[in-house]
Parts: C-alpha cells; sequence; structure tokens
C-alpha cells in the first residue's frame, strides 16, 4: 500500500530546510551562521569549489518536479529533498536566501504585511503600500529601517554577485537585500545563463553567484501547474540549463538548483472571499495581510471570543486558525531569538487553509484577481522543494 502523504508540512530548521542550504554556504566561505548546516551538502564540498552558483527557480517545487520533470536535468542531479521556510511563499524564502536565517529573525512574513513602523499595510518585495503608489524609498524611507539583516553576501568572504531580471534588479528591496554583491541586471532566459557565464569567466578568484528567475512561478500562478504553458517552460528551462552546463565545464563550478517553495492548484469554488463574510469583516482592524494559503488577522479586542466562534462555525472546513504567538512559539517561523516586530507582522491569529482553499480580500482600489497555483501554506506542493546539485 502506497505510503500516505502528510497534509501538512513544518519547516525543518534544524538541518533539511532552504535556511540550513544557507548556513552550509555561510560556513564554507568563512562566516559563522546562526542555524544548523544542511545535513545533505556538507560545507567543505560547496567551499572547494572555485565558483558557487545558487540557482533559485521560482516555484519548482519538489512535487512538480516529480510530476512533469521526471526526464529533465534537475531529476537526474536531485540530490535531495529540502523544505522551505514557513510561509512557503517568495517574499518570505527569497529574504532567507539573501540574509540566510528563517523568518524568525528576518521577520518579512508574506506579500502582504503590516508595518507598524510606517503605519500601513504594504507589498513588501515592491516596498511600496498595498493600495499603490509610489515606494517606501521614492518617499524617503530607508529600507535598512525595515529590512534590517546583514546579507549573505555582507557576510562572506568570496567575490558576490546578484543576477536577477532587469525590472527587479534596481528596486528598494533588491538593492537592500543584495548589498555587499555586484549587480548583474539581464533580460531573458538566455540573458540569465549568459550573465551568469560570463561572471564565472570574469576573474580567477573564488566567487559565489546568487542568480534568481521567476516565470516558471508567474505560469503556474496564471494557468496551473499542470498547465501546457508551465510544462513547456519546464522544458526550457531543461535545455537552457543543459547548455549552460556545457559551456562552464572546466571552470571548477558547483551549481546549486533549488526554489523558494512549491504550488498547489486552486479554484474559486475554494476561496473564502472575506467580503461575502459580513460579520468577519466587522471584527478584523485591518484588511487580511499574508497570503492566499496563509491569512494575517488583526482582530478588535472586543471581539476575540466572537472571531474563535465564528471561525469554528463557519471555516472550520475550510482552515486551521492558531493564535500567532502560538506559532513563533512552536518554531513555525524559524528558531532562536524572533525579530522584535514579528507579532506584529502575522497578527493576532493566523489563518491556514486545508485542501485547496484560499482566502482573498481586497481593498479600495486593488485589482481583483485569483490565481489558478498558489503557495504559501504547508501541503507538500508548497512545502518542499528539490536540492539539486552539479558539479562542473
Amino acid at each position: 500500500m502506497a505510503k500516505k502523504k502528510p497534509e501538512n508540512i513544518m519547516p525543518d530548521y534544524e538541518g533539511g530546510s532552504i535556511v540550513n542550504l544557507m548556513s552550509s554556504i555561510l560556513s564554507a566561505f568563512d562566516s559563522d551562521p546562526e542555524y544548523e548546516n544542511l545535513r545533505a551538502l556538507a560545507s567543505e564540498e560547496i567551499g572547494e569549489s572555485k565558483n558557487v552558483v545558487l540557482l533559485i527557480i521560482d516555484g519548482l517545487g519538489h512535487e512538480y518536479l516529480q510530476s512533469y520533470g521526471k526526464d529533465t536535468i534537475f531529476a537526474e542531479h536531485q540530490k535531495d529533498t529540502i523544505t522551505s521556510v514557513f510561509p512557503a511563499t517568495t517574499a518570505t524564502a527569497v529574504t532567507t536566501f539573501a540574509t540566510g536565517v528563517a523568518p524568525q529573525q528576518h521577520g518579512v512574513t508574506g506579500w502582504f504585511m503590516y508595518l507598524k513602523e510606517l503605519g500601513v499595510v504594504s507589498t513588501i518585495l515592491p516596498f511600496a503600500p498595498r493600495f499603490g503608489g509610489v515606494s517606501f524609498g521614492q518617499l524617503g524611507i530607508n529600507p535598512r529601517k525595515i529590512l534590517n539583516q546583514t546579507t549573505v553576501f555582507e557576510r562572506i568572504k568570496a567575490h558576490s554577485y546578484h543576477v536577477a531580471p532587469k525590472d527587479i534588479s534596481d528596486s528598494d528591496y533588491t538593492r537592500t537585500m543584495s548589498a555587499g554583491s555586484q549587480s548583474v541586471p539581464y533580460a531573458n532566459l538566455q540573458g540569465l545563463f549568459s550573465s551568469i557565464e560570463e561572471t564565472i569567466r570574469s576573474n580567477d578568484e573564488q566567487k559565489y553567484i546568487y542568480a534568481y528567475w521567476p516565470l516558471l512561478d508567474t505560469l503556474c500562478h496564471k494557468n496551473g501547474t499542470g498547465s501546457p504553458e508551465a510544462q513547456k517552460h519546464l522544458k526550457e528551462l531543461n535545455t537552457h540549463v543543459q547548455a549552460f552546463l556545457e559551456r562552464i565545464k572546466g571552470t571548477g563550478s558547483l551549481v546549486i538548483i533549488t526554489a523558494d517553495h512549491g504550488l498547489m492548484n486552486t479554484d474559486s469554488n475554494h476561496t473564502i472571499k472575506v467580503q461575502q463574510h459580513h460579520d468577519l469583516m466587522r471584527m478584523l482592524t485591518l484588511p487580511v495581510c499574508g497570503e492566499p494559503r496563509v491569512g494575517y488577522c488583526y482582530v478588535h479586542p472586543s471581539c476575540v471570543e466572537e472571531f474563535e466562534s465564528y471561525v469554528v462555525e463557519n471555516l472550520d472546513e475550510m482552515c486551521n486558525v492558531k493564535r500567532g504567538e502560538d506559532l513563533i512559539n512552536e518554531d513555525y517561523f524559524g528558531r532562536f531569538e524572533p525579530h522584535p516586530m514579528l507579532f506584529e507582522r502575522i497578527g493576532d491569529y493566523v489563518m491556514i487553509m486545508k485542501g485547496k482553499y484560499v482566502i482573498r480580500d481586497f481593498v479600495i482600489g486593488e485589482h481583483t484577481y485569483y490565481f489558478a497555483g498558489n503557495h504559501g501554506g504547508m501541503s507538500p506542493e508548497e512545502m518542499l522543494v528539490p536540492l539539486i546539485t552539479i558539479k562542473t
């Protein structure tokens, strides 16, 4: 009998997550990490390479790879399966890749974040108010006041490079989270791999090269994980990676490929539309923050008991609800001392979606949209990512 998959998977912060991967990289470059090294990849194996390339393919989950990429170079060289962080989403995970610590320390908790320091709900990667407009940086806010962790690039003893799409390479968030590295913007998929190759060959010093590719995630959001568009793009990626590896043979490079998260398919029939729950809206002091698969709820103090009863009576089949402080204490976001603003950024209660459910709450002026694929939750599809290593 086939073993039943668990419905929810906790991040493995004790040696089996993307945080621990970054610890191995930090250790390889003579920096002391806060978290244990990754069990599946020793720092010595990384440190003996002349060029260390960490390529993040946004949305390339382990379960996705098992379903649609068994004949790819990714599956051929998959060394292990590791977990993302909680929530399993881009904003939170890429900040872990940038800082080497878990959300418990870096305090970036999802796409929509309430920033008490500014008194506003933000979209953290655009570093702007949720309702739109110019970035906080353009308004004179120093991003370091919010994104205040030291970066991996500032900590390691090596030449560092940050390879990212040119439309985000000069954003407030990217500039702050790539501090200590040389920016290498690119325009398209061919440009991504050309830029990495040129950086590898640019000098004879030991180098750490971080590179990020977003399109697979975009296609899975828009069309679903099993869509022809997403599968076609995975084949494209496979072709480009194979050609790239051929070109860099003999350069003494270690290429590590992983993802920030995977995705699961959702649909409108499994959507909690907050605007249709008038009593719920009345109890909340802020729009639901976080992600469609993990909602942060800020509840009016006079409505705490009513909120708990409402969720049990109306939403119990759709989500698990836990107190925000309990999630911190139970190590969902990481271990050790939490970021001083962590509790403010996750709210009084956290809705973790069950099955295919998502929660959507829109503000005035915000475009109303529903994705076919979503992430942020704790399902195997979202939480598990591949660890792929290739030596040249």
